[in-house]
C-alpha cells in the first residue's frame, strides 16, 4: 500500500522512477504493515467466523503478536 502509492507518486511528479523511490517508500509500507497487522490482531475471532484470511488469522494470535513485537 505504501510502496505503490509513493513509487506512483515519484512516477507522476518526475517522469521516471529511481531506486532511492523504492528505498524511501520501504520505512512507510512497513509502518502501514504494522498498522493493519496491529488492527487484524485485535479482530482475529471475528475475522475467524466471518471467513477472511488475513494475515493475523493465518499466524494465530501467540505469533501474530510477535510479528508486531
Amino acid at each position: 500500500m505504501g510502496l505503490v502509492k509513493l513509487v506512483t507518486t515519484v512516477l507522476v511528479s518526475s517522469g521516471h522512477v529511481t531506486l532511492m523511490a523504492y528505498f524511501l517508500s520501504l520505512p512507510v509500507s512497513l509502518f502501514v504493515a504494522s498498522i493493519l497487522t496491529a488492527a487484524n490482531t485485535r479482530d482475529i475471532e471475528k475475522d475467524k467466523e466471518a471467513g477472511r484470511k488475513t494475515l493475523a488469522v493465518i499466524l494465530r494470535s501467540a505469533l501474530a503478536r510477535s510479528f508486531l513485537a
